[in-house]
């Protein structure tokens, strides 16, 4: 029976901040927002939306258009479909996936807006800032959430079960195989940008997790696409943070997410779209490089693994053969002895 965790984070050192980037994915739209001083809305609690709103000239009622335009469409995944608002450089729109089709027959004119922005977080974890509801084919409402924006290339390759339609073995309409070589290449290409990041990066995200996990946010790790690199800040920012109850490890959930080590059978696999010797070689090779530093920095900051109370994703990390190899080891135990002697494993 799981247990709830009490998280070991030991001492934090306090690292310097890094200026913030703009996403040339808004400076590419077509709809140009100008700034309006005379907007209002419906709802309860309003002051935050209603600044954002003034900011952006954001109404209600240009959700639907938004939403409606495939270019604006960032991503989509199991959970969510998330949405670029044109000329905005801090927020986002998301939606639960399943109810995107009837967002066309929302009445958008008696939507309500509340706010959710959380001013003591202190951190940009890509959360819910403010929700749009409106009133659709459902007796109950649709959620349109506006979240925080982040910046960077999303790490890896998303859960298969993301890509094809539930129960049926059959991909979603446009969606390349969880096998494809394209995905491969992105997966290969984000992995090595993450392990050439100092290890000061990796104490950040380390740093960051420990304060949303405080605040009551938890990661949701079985998508690795909720992890961004951003090469120009030298950051791994978080995205896709909920509130909820941490009941296993989230350091090693973490360690999970950003190896992505579900993939790499899937990469190395040699009976459909073949990689080369030399490309599995160097995804190896960074692979281990990722465990080195993300291992360092939890040691620079006092942070521990909690041996007991490992999620079984984060298990298959330990079981790895770079996990193995970044330590001299030849089984999980032995990986355990090398973090317990760095201090890292309790």
């Amino acid at each position: 029976m799981l247990k709830i965790l009490q998280i070991n984070y030991g001492g934090i050192r306090t690292l310097p901040q890094t200026r913030k980037a703009s996403n040339p994915i808004f400076k590419q739209k077509q709809d140009v927002f100008t700034k309006n001083n005379n907007v209002s809305f419906k709802g309860n609690n309003s002051s935050f939306f209603e600044k954002m709103a003034q900011e952006y000239n954001f109404q209600v009622e240009d959700v639907k258009d938004i939403i409606n335009k495939e270019n604006n469409m960032i991503g989509s995944g199991n959970k969510h479909t998330s949405f670029a608002i044109p000329n905005c450089d801090d927020y986002i729109l998301r939606i639960d996936t399943f109810n995107l089709p009837f967002v066309k027959n929302a009445d958008f004119s008696s939507a309500t807006t509340k706010d959710f922005e959380d001013e003591n977080l202190g951190i940009n974890i890509g959360q819910k800032v403010a929700s749009i509801e409106v009133m659709s084919l459902f007796p109950y409402p649709l959620e349109i959430e506006i979240l925080k924006k982040q910046q960077g290339e999303s790490i890896g390759v998303q859960p298969p079960e993301s890509l094809y339609i539930e129960n049926t073995g059959c991909l979603k309409p446009n969606t390349l195989p969880y096998e494809d070589y394209s995905r491969k290449e992105k997966y290969a290409r984000t992995i090595h940008k993450v392990s050439q990041l100092p290890v000061e990066s990796f104490e950040t995200l380390l740093q960051e997790l420990k304060i949303a996990n405080e605040a009551g946010y938890v990661f949701d790790h079985l998508n690795s696409n909720n992890l961004l690199v951003d090469e120009e800040n030298q950051r791994i920012n978080i995205i896709d943070m909920e509130k909820g109850s941490i009941i296993v490890d989230p350091i090693a959930d973490l360690f999970y997410a950003l190896t992505n080590i579900s993939y790499l059978k899937t990469y190395m696999a040699q009976y459909t779209n073949p990689t080369s010797e030399e490309e599995r070689n160097k995804v190896i090779e960074d692979t281990i490089t990722i465990i080195q530093k993300f291992t360092q920095a939890m040691q620079n900051q006092g942070m521990k693994f909690e041996k007991d109370n490992i999620s079984l994703q984060a298990d298959d990390v330990f079981r790895s053969y770079p996990c193995a190899a970044a330590f001299m080891a030849r089984n999980k135990e032995e990986v355990w002895n090398a973090l317990s002697q760095m201090g890292i494993a309790q």
